[in-house]
């Protein structure tokens, strides 16, 4: 549901709020105030992340043709990203139930919240609602994207709640969180990327709390539509807009990087190295005969 503007006063405090802590977020993910200079206000930080709610209506994405990423790894991507942004967009230290599958999608996000009964109705903030909150009437292809909030071993889910993904034909999920039930997980066909497999039950100390907003994961801002790629060396998150160009420039960097390769086969030994140790005859047999390590070589 994208943001609207008017409403109650009541409502409004809260978008206000809201924005305040999505644009200190991004502050302090994308260093915006070492690139702008500490005279930045906050209300002009809030206006910048209003005008982006404005848009980018939630859920709408890119909506043009995605070139394929077949072949390509996140190193690639990294790398093309670089060419366009200075900004951290990858996520390292990533455990996954089938490490060999590869994560790609755009992104809907859920945002999680310490747990507190009394100011959170569980029956309202949990996982399935946020989920279908998130994924909107068109689930299929998307990366679920769960953001702990700093809860990093808590666990976001597991094989039974996750299996919203499989029924609806999501792309996988991706947390700096911990999952549980790897073994069914790996029976699903999306792939999934976490800090690792959890055994506890996370309910006690974080649950869902707001869907399709900004979010940082791992010290890398996403934003819902982005597009996230997953592989077992970790993940990239790309923007919507130019995740034609970062494909493209993957490309570029994967032909520069065979071209080097061949470069490198051609490459042969200086003369100098060749020769080797100096030979003389002593008694009839042939000694080697290397420099002196004091006066050194002639």
């Amino acid at each position: 549901m994208a943001t609207t503007v008017g409403g109650s006063d009541k409502t409004q405090r809260f978008r206000r709020f809201r924005l305040c802590v999505i644009a200190s977020a991004l502050d302090r993910q994308a260093g915006f105030l070492g690139a702008t200079g500490p005279e930045v206000s906050l209300s002009s930080r809030i206006a910048r992340t209003a005008v982006w709610f404005e848009s980018h209506p939630i859920g709408s994405g890119y909506r043009g043709s995605v070139p394929s990423v077949e072949g390509l790894k996140t190193a690639d991507l990294v790398d093309a990203m670089g060419r366009l942004h200075r900004h951290r967009c990858h996520l390292l230290d990533l455990v996954s139930p089938t490490p060999g599958r590869v994560l790609f999608g755009p992104a809907v996000t859920i945002s999680y919240f310490p747990s507190c009964s009394a100011g959170l109705d569980p029956d309202k903030y949990n996982l399935a609602n946020l989920f279908y909150e998130a994924v909107g009437d068109e689930p299929e292809g998307k990366v679920v994207v769960l953001a702990s909030n700093g809860y990093t071993d808590a666990s976001m889910g597991g094989g039974t709640k996750l299996s919203r993904l499989q029924h609806h034909g999501c792309a996988g999920v991706l947390t700096d969180g911990r999952l549980r039930d790897f073994d069914e997980l790996a029976t699903y066909d999306f792939a999934s990327y976490c800090s690792g497999e959890a055994t506890k039950w996370g309910g006690d100390e974080v649950t869902p709390f707001q869907a399709n907003v900004p979010v940082v994961v791992s010290g890398v801002g996403v934003f819902p539509g982005f597009y996230v790629f997953a592989d077992s060396s970790g993940a990239v998150v790309i923007p919507d807009g130019q995740v034609e160009d970062v494909i493209a420039g993957a490309r570029a960097v994967e032909s520069d990087d065979e071209g080097y390769r061949n470069e490198i086969g051609q490459e042969r030994l200086p003369e100098s190295q060749k020769r080797g140790p100096r030979w003389s005859l002593k008694g009839g047999a042939r000694w080697p005969s290397f420099p002196h390590p004091r006066r050194g070589s002639r």
